[in-house]
């Protein structure tokens, strides 16, 4: 294919019924949220067509693709954030062990309860730093042990040492990389079983990444994580699977080295060896 070949089809849209290409599929003991068939629409525009996938248990799942091909809107669809927005409507199936979460009777704050969520820009109440990682176990009615609740969280997310002297002090006071971390024990604070990720270092400077992604391989196993993130070097390094995303259509996913040593569709490769994006 020519060049000019090549970039008028990246600009084109998969098929309706592209089936995404898959290596060393999950198994189903292994699955802790699975999406099958799922669509959504912004009032008349398509935003995910079709889409289906298996994050498995303990794992780091990243979600990478060019800006505007649905990987943040697939996030958001796993703990109903996108619920929020007017005018947005589904098909399809998300499911939690197993349990449908766009099912009649669901309680949307608990599903987020149990599914996390860290934003691309540090978002700290203003409030204390010891009162912005209770405000979740507060919201739920999880206030027994509450000390313990707060320390164990800002433990996980690597902050208690830097904070512990400080706890009734302003969130505003610390530094950007402290208070995404901060949003991190926020969110872990109402024991999640899984931990969504917008882009979470965007925001901040190479040294406060590199806690970040250091924080994050300290957190799996313990946590089910997905990642969304542009930079595809960050996806190498803290990912076990990758799941590559074109204008709303799941192209292919798999193990992380595999997407990138060896990716089986041509979309992933161009994308891969920066050839668009």
């Amino acid at each position: 294919m020519k060049q000019g070949d090549w970039k008028d089809s990246v600009s084109k849209a998969l098929p309706e019924d592209h089936v995404t290409v898959r290596t060393q599929s999950v198994p189903a003991s292994d699955a802790v949220v699975g999406i099958e068939g799922f669509s959504l629409w912004y009032g008349g525009f398509k935003a995910l067509k079709n889409v289906s996938l298996t994050v498995p248990r303990g794992q780091v799942t990243a979600l990478i693709g060019a800006s505007g091909c649905g990987k943040s809107t697939l996030l958001r669809s796993i703990n109903r954030m996108n619920d929020l927005v007017d005018g947005v409507r589904t098909e399809g199936r998300v499911t939690y062990e197993g349990h449908e979460l766009y099912g009649a009777g669901v309680d949307p704050v608990e599903v987020r309860r149990r599914v996390g969520m860290v934003f691309q820009k540090p978002n700290p109440f203003p409030k204390s730093i010891y009162d912005n990682v209770a405000f979740g176990p507060r919201l739920t009615g999880r206030t027994k042990d509450l000390d313990a609740t707060v320390e164990r969280a800002l433990q996980d997310a690597a902050l208690w040492d830097e904070v512990q002297g400080n706890l009734k002090g302003s969130a505003f006071g610390l530094s950007g990389g402290q208070q995404q971390r901060l949003c991190m024990a926020r969110a872990l604070a109402t024991e999640p079983a899984v931990l969504l990720m917008d882009e979470p270092t965007s925001a901040l400077d190479p040294i406060a990444t590199d806690r970040i992604e250091r924080l994050i391989a300290d957190l799996k196993g313990r946590y089910t994580v997905v990642i969304v993130t542009h930079n595809m070097q960050q996806a190498g390094r803290v990912s076990d699977r990758t799941a590559f995303m074109h204008l709303g259509t799941l192209v292919e996913e798999g193990p992380t080295d595999q997407m990138f040593t060896a990716p089986k569709h041509e979309l992933t490769e161009r994308y891969v060896s920066g050839r668009f994006g």
